[in-house]
């Protein structure tokens, strides 16, 4: 029985040394990897470590070599600044100086654009009062005179008197207005013919009726300013306004005669003419 016991207990003895034996071979192991392990790890930290310096001194050297690109070494910082604060300056008098002549430009666009408006204007007035008076001058000349001839000479003599070649005529009726009773001339057409040797200088028409002969009743009108020098061989026709009354109960309207004078300035009588018309109705 105690031998059995001591081999027992030699058995269990020797199996505790084989676990102890297996468990410090275990606990090698594991030291053995965490050595490892904590080697790869020191040599992968040292070999980014190298990476990182190599990477940094590489960008210095490269930026380096850029400023001595960009910046040549008789350049300092300062020069570059006072040149950029220079080209600045420049470009803002560039600036100014464009603005201002595209001010100068505008305001000389304005002014021209306003002189040529009053010029515009001016020209549009005198055109406009032109032709009014124009048309006055045509309206007046329609009211009075149905046609105008007038020849005009070179230089030659005036005859002042002793009218014998000029020839004055009723160029047709008168204008007239019949009020039933009586009736009143309004405008007297006539035809001067100088077949003098020289230029007459009429001046003045004066009309008078049959049954009318005292002063109040005799009409007289300035001849036309364009008639007032007919040269030698010219003829003048014009019509004038002269307002003259008459009445049935004084002579009869159907045959009423009329007489026309034409005088000079000195109121000598360069020809006159008698004529009978129907101013009735």
């Amino acid at each position: 029985m105690g031998e059995i016991m001591a081999k027992v207990n030699v058995a269990k003895m020797n199996e505790t040394e084989d676990i102890n034996e297996k468990i410090n071979s275990i606990r090698e192991n594991r030291k053995a990897t965490n050595d490892e392990t904590v080697l790869d790890t020191k040599i992968s930290l040292s070999v980014k470590s190298l990476l990182s310096v190599i990477v940094v001194i590489a960008v210095v050297t490269g930026a380096f070599l850029a400023g001595r690109y960009v910046f040549p070494s008789g350049t300092s910082l300062i020069d570059l600044s006072a040149a950029a604060t220079a080209g600045d300056s420049l470009s803002a008098d560039s600036d100014s100086n464009t603005q201002l002549a595209a001010d100068a430009d505008s305001e000389a666009a304005a002014d021209s654009d306003s002189v040529e408006t009053e010029e515009a204007a001016a020209e549009a007035t005198a055109t406009e009062a032109a032709d009014e008076t124009a048309e006055t001058t045509e309206e007046a000349t329609e009211e009075t005179s149905e046609e105008t001839e007038t020849v005009v000479a070179g230089n030659e003599k005036v005859f002042t008197e002793g009218y014998e070649n000029v020839f004055l005529e009723f160029t047709r009726t008168p204008t007239f207005e019949w009020k039933g009773t009586w009736g009143k001339i309004t405008t007297v057409y006539y035809t001067i013919t100088n077949n003098e040797a020289g230029t007459i200088k009429p001046y003045q028409l004066r009309l008078l009726a049959e049954g009318y002969d005292t002063a109040d009743f005799i009409k007289t009108a300035d001849v036309p300013s364009l008639d007032r020098s007919i040269p030698s061989g010219g003829i003048a026709k014009h019509g004038v306004d002269m307002k003259l009354q008459y009445s049935e109960s004084v002579t009869d309207p159907t045959t009423l005669r009329l007489t026309l004078q034409l005088l000079d300035e000195d109121g000598d009588l360069i020809d006159a003419v008698s004529q009978e018309f129907n101013l009735k109705e």
